[in-house]
């Protein structure tokens, strides 16, 4: 069993701390960051947006794309030509495109 990564006591974190954290594949300390900035993005985007389901939708754009960052750059990673694994996962990002009807180019 993998050793837990837990963030027992995150208050005294820095947010600096956090993204590296995060960026290194600790889902824990996406939700700290989240739990500290998500009331705050929510309350600009609805002062901008003027609604509360846009405001919404902001917050979760924010974070999933944080999320996303951090998986791109595992990717990256993985797709280097020195890594162990790189003959397998080398036409996985193709295949990850959705096709668009016959004879469309993206």
């Amino acid at each position: 069993m993998p050793e837990s990564t837990a963030l027992p006591s995150a208050a005294g974190v820095r947010d600096e701390e956090l993204l590296a954290r995060a960026q290194a594949g600790e889902h824990d300390a996406v939700g700290v960051l989240f739990d500290r900035y998500a009331c705050l993005v929510f309350g600009i985007g609805f002062r901008i947006l003027r609604d509360h389901g846009e405001a919404e939708d902001l917050v979760q754009d924010v974070f999933l794309r944080l999320i996303e960052k951090e998986f791109a750059q595992r990717a990256a990673v993985l797709r280097s030509p020195t890594a162990p694994s790189a003959p397998l996962l080398g036409p996985a990002p193709a295949l990850l495109v959705p096709e668009g009807p016959r004879g469309a180019t993206l």
